[in-house]
């Protein structure tokens, strides 16, 4: 008991200073992972659920909060030079939310401009953006990667998967690698192109010539092997 009679145990300076500095971390954000609930392709704007929680509280009364949906997320999308990655983003898609040490609002409305942000809010959940491709399989990824850029197609490319999504686009130092039979189909239609520059499709006799046919064949198979059910 301390001298006034208060029954409660005194509390340290350097406890106060840690409970308020706690505190006032509450409500800084830096980064989130979030899963997308609306996208509008138009806006290139997102609703985003923020997939980790926090806890929260004060002097010892803390508990577990969920984060709200925030709304009116800009999507991030590499950038640069008059070019641009864009690929669709649906929902149930993950993105990581990034939130600005300052407001974003004049920036974002003056075309880019060098602005000072009248609202005095730091790492503000209001200021997020979203990049998109963050994912919570740490082994996402294939391993098997070209010696450059490579373009799947399908919702997830896990590693160790025994019939993995079609590789659609490589592009490398060797060149560009079109996957997914598009490279055999090319080449089908480059010895169909060969067949019927250099060979008579008929004889003098007005019939279909032997030997074209029986070259047309393995064409025709070659065609059918890639071609989808």
């Amino acid at each position: 008991m301390t001298e006034t009679g208060d029954e409660r145990p005194a509390v340290s300076l350097e406890t106060v200073f840690a409970t308020v500095i706690e505190g006032y971390l509450d409500d800084l954000h830096v980064a989130l992972p979030g899963r997308v609930t609306k996208f509008d392709a138009t806006t290139q704007k997102a609703s985003v659920e923020p997939t980790i929680g926090r806890r929260f509280g004060r002097y010892g009364d803390r508990v577990d909060e969920i984060l709200p949906v925030l709304t009116n997320v800009p999507v991030v999308w590499p950038r640069g030079g008059g070019f641009v990655l864009q690929f669709p983003l649906t929902v149930g898609d993950f993105v990581l939310l990034v939130f600005s040490e300052r407001s974003y609002d004049e920036w974002l409305t003056k075309g880019g401009s060098r602005v000072v942000p009248q609202a005095e809010r730091r790492h503000h959940l209001t200021d997020a953006v979203a990049i998109a491709g963050v994912y919570p399989d740490p082994d996402v990824l294939s391993t098997n990667v070209s010696n450059g850029i490579d373009l799947w197609l399908g919702q997830s490319v896990k590693k160790g998967e025994v019939n993995p999504l079609p590789k659609r686009l490589q592009v490398g130092p060797s060149g560009i690698g079109l996957g997914d039979g598009t490279n055999d189909l090319l080449g089908i239609v480059d010895d169909l192109l060969t067949l019927l520059s250099s060979t008579p499709q008929t004889l003098p006799s007005g019939s279909v010539n032997p030997a074209f046919s029986a070259a047309l064949v393995p064409i025709i198979a070659s065609l059918a092997a890639i071609k989808r059910p």
